[in-house]
C-alpha cells in the first residue's frame, strides 16, 4: 500500500509541473504585439498610445556674411564652427563645409576663395 500512495504522489507532481509549464508558456506574450494592438486603428484614439519621442537637432543661426573687413574673420569663424558643429549631418566630406562657408562670404573675402573653390 505504501509504494501505491507513492506512485499517486507522484503523478500528481507530474501533473502540477504540467499546469505550471502550460502557465509559463502562456507568459510569453511579446510586449512589443501588447503595444502594436494598442495603436491599432480600431481602438479609439483616447486609447492609443503616443508617437514615440523623436528628439529634435538643436537649431542654429547660420554665420553671419563675411566680405573680409578686418576685425571680424574671428566672429565669422566661431559661428561657421558652431552651424558645423551643431548640425554635421548635411555634411557628406570636408568640400561641403567649404561651399558652405564660402557661400557666406562676399566681395574681398569671396574673390580670395574663389581659386580654391574652382579647382575642385
Amino acid at each position: 500500500m505504501a509504494s501505491s500512495s507513492k506512485g499517486k504522489k507522484k503523478s500528481v507532481d507530474t501533473s502540477k509541473i504540467a499546469q505550471v509549464e502550460d502557465q509559463m508558456a502562456n507568459l510569453t506574450v511579446s510586449p512589443s504585439d501588447s503595444i502594436r494592438a494598442a495603436n491599432n486603428n480600431d481602438v479609439p484614439s483616447a486609447f492609443q498610445l503616443p508617437p514615440q519621442y523623436q528628439p529634435r537637432a538643436a537649431r542654429v543661426n547660420e554665420p553671419p556674411i563675411y566680405d573680409g573687413t578686418p576685425g571680424t574673420l574671428a566672429n565669422f569663424i566661431t559661428h561657421a564652427k558652431i552651424c558645423i558643429n551643431v548640425d554635421c549631418s548635411p555634411f557628406v566630406n570636408e568640400i561641403s563645409k567649404i561651399c558652405f562657408l564660402c557661400s557666406f562670404m562676399l566681395g574681398h573675402a569671396f574673390s580670395w576663395a574663389q581659386p580654391f573653390l574652382d579647382v575642385r
